[in-house]
């Protein structure tokens, strides 16, 4: 969900849940067991601007993360901001619209990263976007005739083996609150576009696109295609399922083979014309895909809310699933009670815990960090504000994860020191070709150096790190997929010591890729 759509957000009378669940649930309890870490935030930097939606997007391949926005103004435009120097580095022209997603990626196969941001014209109800080239993003190109807002938008260019692809979803443009809703038909389309020259191919998917996102997940080189969508009953269809689906698309072989995940699939508990009457809205919210407890599979998670009119109470539901068997992990359901429903997720690594974990942001400003295997509660942070959509990543250079957060009309920057070590998975846009061990930055260094490297398929790799001696000081192996990936080291050896001041040489293995650097701590 895009935190700044004006009927997903901002509009919230009193409601509730109605209708049956299909999914198993666990508990969701508020109390904060004695093992629950309270993380402090630390303000790093904010930008007094709104902000429709963002992603943090290495534009110059130096592992730091610039961040791109589509931001709200008299006009609006997208920017690219650059936390190092606290400025905004580059904007573009005004759009002439309404702005409700971004996207980056090499569109072309120029080896540059281009941006695309979508909405919609100011003078007329269709939706649109607008395409900018890198590096210099001076040339734009457009497109329009949507026929509903371009809320949602990817950019690949390893779907199949055709040209990159821009992935558009579509959402009803409405500003219907009311309960009744007769006649309305409320679904959205997902656009597949030739991302060289705009040429468009529509899949109907009967429900509002909220959510697209493309990742690797059976380790073929391909991406898979997931999008997350509202799915609203009709007078036609009453009887139908109202609910929030995740819906996959396999392009392996150049056509369209889905396999659907369910969120929600709630049915309403008589045929008649009164659900149409009553109907209340279910609202998909984020969509994540990660890999927990060095699983061999990936897994989804999907996060979801349905409001009720004339009922008393809102539901929310986290899920998880199992992306190769389509089996459900575990599930959480709560009342949603002063906004406390996800807006965004993301996975990261969480000092002191083994396995990646999830990150939660809810529209009450709360974040949590939970486990990705079971949803046990790991740590979480003070409210600070609302939060309609988070990122996390290194963005001022500082070898730390920030968390960057949209509320308001403001961009908030926090860091922790809870999430530093470790891999970090991070949203690579430009599919790599070559094995690569990038050199280590910074170094010299102290206390801490973050080695980059790139692997063109997922692979099991090692990285060891040798004195000059040619004694093993630290090393791991794991699985990872292909794409660019960053372990920080933080000076200490397997067993926990800091190690001394000198030379050290670190070498990653995958497959018969093998290469070594060297790195200078200085105390």
């Amino acid at each position: 969900m895009k935190g700044v759509f004006p009927n997903k957000v901002l509009a919230r009378p009193v409601s509730a849940f109605i209708g049956v669940s299909l999914l198993l649930v666990v508990s969701f309890d508020y109390a904060l067991p004695d093992t629950v870490d309270t993380l402090n935030l630390q303000l790093q930097w904010a930008y007094p601007i709104g902000i429709a939606d963002m992603k943090l997007v290495d534009f110059n391949n130096d592992g730091i993360n610039e961040i791109l926005v589509g931001f709200k103004s008299d006009s609006s435009r997208v920017g690219i901001l650059d936390a190092v120097s606290q400025t905004m580095v580059w904007q573009s022209p005004a759009f002439h619209g309404s702005i409700y997603t971004v996207a980056a990626g090499d569109r072309n196969n120029d080896g540059y990263i281009d941006i695309v941001c979508g909405g919609q014209r100011s003078d007329s109800a269709v939706g649109c976007i607008e395409v900018f080239d890198g590096p210099t993003f001076d040339s734009v190109y457009s497109a329009s005739g949507f026929d509903k807002v371009v809320l949602s938008a990817g950019i690949s260019n390893q779907f199949s083996d055709s040209v990159p692809q821009i992935f558009l979803g579509t959402h009803y443009d409405s500003t219907f609150t009311q309960p009744l809703r007769l006649f309305m038909e409320e679904y959205g389309k997902l656009y597949i576009l030739d991302a060289q020259n705009l040429t468009i191919e529509v899949v109907n998917t009967y429900g509002t696109i909220s959510e697209v996102l493309l990742r690797d997940i059976n380790n073929d080189t391909y991406e898979e295609l997931f999008v997350g969508m509202d799915y609203a009953i009709t007078w036609e269809d009453y009887h139908g399922p109202d609910g929030t689906w995740i819906k996959c698309w396999i392009n392996s072989s150049n056509s369209f083979d889905s396999c659907t995940y369910y969120l929600y699939n709630e049915f309403w508990p008589m045929e008649s014309f009164v659900p149409a009457i009553i109907n209340g809205l279910v609202w998909f919210d984020a969509l994540e895909v990660g890999r927990f407890n060095n699983y061999t599979y990936s897994s989804i998670i999907g996060s979801s809310h349905v409001r009720c009119h004339y009922m008393t109470q809102d539901r929310a539901k986290l899920a998880c699933w199992n992306a190769s068997s389509t089996q459900l992990q575990w599930s959480k359901e709560w009342f949603d009670e002063g906004g406390h429903y996800a807006t965004d997720l993301t996975v990261c690594n969480l000092y002191s815990y083994d396995t990646n974990t999830i990150c939660v942001a809810y529209y009450n400003g709360l974040i949590e960090f939970i486990s990705g295997s079971d949803a046990s509660l790991l740590a979480v942070s003070p409210r600070q504000h609302t939060i309609s959509r988070m990122k996390l990543g290194n963005v001022d250079n500082d070898n730390f994860v920030e968390i960057c957060m949209m509320s308001g009309d403001s961009l908030y920057i926090y860091e922790t020191s809870a999430i530093t070590t470790g891999i970090a998975e991070t949203e690579d846009f430009i599919f790599p070709e070559n094995f690569f061990l990038f050199p280590n930055y910074p170094n010299p260094f102290n206390p801490e150096t973050n080695i980059r490297f790139t692997i063109p398929i997922a692979s099991e790799v090692i990285l060891k790190i040798y004195n000059v001696l040619g004694e093993e000081v630290r090393g791991f192996q794991r699985h990872f997929d292909a794409g660019t990936h960053t372990f920080t080291w933080d000076g200490k050896s397997s067993f926990g010591e800091d190690v001394s001041s000198g030379v050290y040489l670190y070498q990653l293995s995958a497959g018969n890729y093998h290469e070594t650097r060297k790195m200078v701590l200085i105390k």
